[in-house]
């Protein structure tokens, strides 16, 4: 009696710490590994059975006697499980939310080329923008005492609090914006606050205690406006451009005259005309048209300094015969012998192995890398096989008026590579498998699967529907800190793949590439683990395209056994073993497998002409 009451007790205790980890892993993604136990044991396998090969069968259709007796859909503890994971996907979901949009504001303000400050009240700072922060470090006029905004000038300050204590009152849409000039110890420098009602609605809820945003204009500003765009706005001459640019500078129309040497008269007429071409009725409006209107949406767009983006190809798209968008992206040189590279399962089209070199361009290579269906931007398939994928590529090839080229399949992506070549084979020169195979094609490889994979694979392959909730639940902690990801990848796998892994590099390839596959959710994630396990095994012995395999002695998904079987397969293949190495070799041997891949197509079109 003692002992099965101690039965319930201990079951009733895993229940609460599962429900417990539902809620935890939402905001800590280094759990999710510990989530993912409990749910396995949810389902009640047998932990890590020995498999048989049954003859005529795949090794997964043997796996299938693992599964529990009982449907887990009319399981109450299931239900149970299945009601906490929705309800925390929820409220994860609002809290990112939150989150994103108080990211997207800071972006969005730090765009702006002046300094922006959001304040309550009471003049206590919400929120500012890069070059806000800056001007109150810097600033010998404006402060930040206590974390409130201040003037370093009594009265001044005076007044601008009056100033913020008015607006904070008003609705944004029922007044316009108010200015005030700063008088400095320098006498032609007269730097401009404008301050305006926010619309509390657009703000997140970091930002819901800022009444007004404190435009800050400073005559020391480094940038300069894109004058040649407020001239095609507005309509304005060169003369008016310049009496402009001076006023945003916050110098005064008695000032701008001496400094261009013009009367003061001059100078308010001219004001008098921008007024009415820019629709304002004074200086301080003019400031707030000038700073926040589309002139300074322009500058954003010429001053961005988003390195990575600017040394990243374009990503560019196709329509399909069907109507479905496919996106890709090209690197290498223009004009090099074109490759398909086919993505890994955790791959996109930023699938990429050395961004210090760009290899591809260096050998003369043009490197096309799709995403497949429900990754990255490209629309899903619900139809999507391995065989069905080659008609996409095909398209793909076509519109890009690509004859021939040659392949690259890493990883999973080997077995779309494959039927690519199997399908097509006047199409294909070469291709190259990099550590490619099924996961599980052999007892070998089911010994030696770590047991974090061998769970997804069987929740995957069984139970689909809890599989997504888990992979909902996790992703947007894992693309926030994938680090937790890559660490764990790290402390999971042979030691030659976690001395790459631990290279910031690579780290950061691995993490620019993972972003994309949960992008549109984890459907394509999770049924790409399925098609591994339920697909038909490749007929490779009918493959007649001239075919390398790279394959590390040591790898931890795809075993050596597996890759010398897919050798002795396919009629005119060798293979390249890499004794210390294991399934990520091709971060460390991308420009020998890169290099090795031209000197082959080179041959093959000596052979041919």
């Amino acid at each position: 009696m003692m002992i099965s009451e101690n039965k319930v007790a201990d079951a009733a205790e895993n229940d609460e710490r599962l429900i417990e980890l539902i809620y935890q892993a939402a905001s800590e993604p280094e759990l999710w590994p510990e989530l993912l136990k409990q749910l396995y044991l949810l389902t009640q396998y047998s932990p890590f059975a020995e498999p048989t090969q049954i003859s005529g069968y795949p090794l997964f259709d043997a796996l299938d006697g693992h599964a529990p007796s009982n449907p887990l859909q009319d399981n109450p503890k299931f239900k149970r499980v299945f009601r906490h994971l929705s309800l925390a996907i929820k409220i994860t979901k609002k809290l990112y939310a939150a989150e994103e949009n108080h990211q997207l504001l800071h972006s969005l303000l730090n765009r702006i080329p002046v300094g922006l400050i959001l304040v309550s009240e009471d003049g206590t700072i919400q929120s500012c923008n890069s070059l806000g922060n800056e001007m109150l470090i810097k600033s010998h006029y404006l402060g930040n005492s206590n974390n409130k905004l201040t003037l370093k000038d009594p009265h001044q300050n005076q007044e601008m609090m009056a100033l913020i204590k008015e607006l904070s009152k008003t609705r944004a849409f029922d007044i316009q914006s108010r200015g005030m000039l700063i008088k400095t110890h320098e006498s032609q420098l007269c730097p401009m606050l404008v301050i305006t009602p926010l619309n509390m609605h657009a703000l997140s809820i970091y930002e819901k205690q800022a009444k007004v945003a404190v435009f800050l204009s400073s005559s020391n500003y480094e940038n300069s406006l894109e004058l040649s765009a407020l001239a095609d706005i507005y309509q304005l001459t060169p003369k008016e451009l310049r009496i402009v640019e001076h006023i945003v500078r916050g110098i005064s129309p008695p000032n701008i005259a001496k400094t261009l040497h013009v009367s003061y008269n001059t100078v308010r007429t001219q004001l008098k005309s921008i007024y009415q071409k820019v629709g304002v009725n004074k200086q301080s409006e003019l400031v707030n048209r000038i700073l926040t209107g589309p002139a300074s949406m322009l500058f954003q767009c010429h001053n961005n300094d988003d390195t990575e983006e600017q040394l990243s190809p374009l990503d560019q798209s196709i329509t399909l015969s069907d109507g479905r968008n496919l996106c890709y992206r090209e690197r290498g040189q223009a004009n090099g012998e074109p490759v398909l590279l086919c993505h890994s399962i955790i791959g996109s089209r930023m699938e990429c192995f050395d961004l210090r070199n760009d290899w591809a361009k260096r050998v003369g290579v043009r490197l096309i890398i799709p995403d497949r269906p429900g990754y990255g931007y490209s629309d899903p398939n619900p139809n999507l096989s391995y065989r069905q994928w080659h008609e996409d590529a095909i398209e793909l090839m076509d519109q890009l008026k690509i004859e021939r080229f040659s392949l690259i399949g890493y990883a999973v992506g080997g077995n779309y590579a494959c039927e690519l070549a199997l399908q097509k084979p006047e199409r294909i020169k070469q291709m190259i498998l990099i550590s490619a195979g099924s996961p599980l094609a052999t007892p070998d490889d089911y010994h030696k699967a770590t047991p974090l994979f061998m769970m997804q694979v069987q929740l995957a392959k069984h139970y689909p529907q809890l599989y997504r909730l888990f992979l909902v639940l996790i992703e947007r902690g894992l693309h926030k800190t994938p680090s937790y990801y890559i660490d764990l990848l790290a402390s999971k796998i042979n030691e030659y793949d976690r001395i790459l892994l631990n290279e910031s590099h690579v780290q950061r390839l691995v993490q620019l590439s993972c972003a994309e596959v949960g992008r549109q959710g984890v459907n394509a994630f999770v049924d790409e683990i399925r098609r591994y396990t339920q697909e038909k095994q490749i007929n490779y012995s009918k493959i007649k395209t001239p075919t390398l395999l790279w394959h590390g002695r040591k790898s931890s998904y795809v075993s050596l056994t597996t890759a010398e079987k897919i050798r002795s397969e396919i009629p005119k293949s060798e293979i390249n073993i890499i004794e210390n190495a294991g399934h990520i070799l091709i971060y460390q041997y991308w420009p020998d497998i890169i290099r090795d891949l031209k000197d082959r197509i080179k041959k093959s079109n000596t052979l041919e002409d």
